[in-house]
């Protein structure tokens, strides 16, 4: 199954990282009506893995996803688990990671590989805050393989929410104070 290329797949830390620092439900609310009419029209797709992790918050944001009328997209689709295959496949024969590298990445809720996989199965881009691993092609093999690296082995691009929102040409609304 392919999708256009202007779907989107989010990373959980590109709402958790704002939610924590700039962007919480107090300060820019504009922002979340954005994030939320993005995913309701389906530019924005948010995994049953990622909104798991989201709802282990117990917060703000976990109310706020849960109040969004949609079903997360779920991982067990055939065409997914076909790349997930691959993703894991790749962790393990690539010399750049490690046994542990492939144990993490193995564990079933664990987000990363379901996102790759995703991406790559229906031709989305990811919206992650990781950055690639500098230093991944040196001679030690690393325990934490990186959204971005195992996304360029299998063709998916990555972008940080800022470039969405900077794509989306999103703006927050001038809010005046009455007082």
């Amino acid at each position: 199954m392919t999708t256009t290329k202007d779907t989107f797949l989010l990373d959980t830390n590109s709402i958790i990282t704002p939610n924590r620092s700039y962007y919480s439900f107090k300060i820019a609310p504009s922002f979340w009506t954005f994030l939320q009419s993005e995913i309701v029209n389906g530019n924005l797709v948010i995994m049953d893995v990622v909104a798991q992790e989201i709802s282990k918050g117990k917060d703000t944001l976990a109310d706020w996803l849960k109040a969004i009328d949609i079903t997360p997209l779920d991982r067990r689709s055939p065409d997914i688990l076909g790349y997930y295959a691959k993703v894991l496949t790749h962790i393990q024969t690539d010399v750049a990671y490690s046994d542990r590298a492939l144990a993490l990445w193995s564990e079933n809720s664990h987000a990363d590989p379901w996102i790759v996989a995703t991406a790559a199965a229906r031709k989305y881009t990811i919206i992650t805050f990781e950055q690639p691993n500098p230093a991944l092609r040196t001679n030690h093999s690393t325990n934490k393989p990186k959204i971005p690296d195992i996304s360029a082995s299998l063709g998916v691009k990555c972008i940080n929410l800022y470039q969405y929102l900077k794509h989306r040409n999103f703006s927050f609304t001038a809010y005046t104070n009455a007082s």
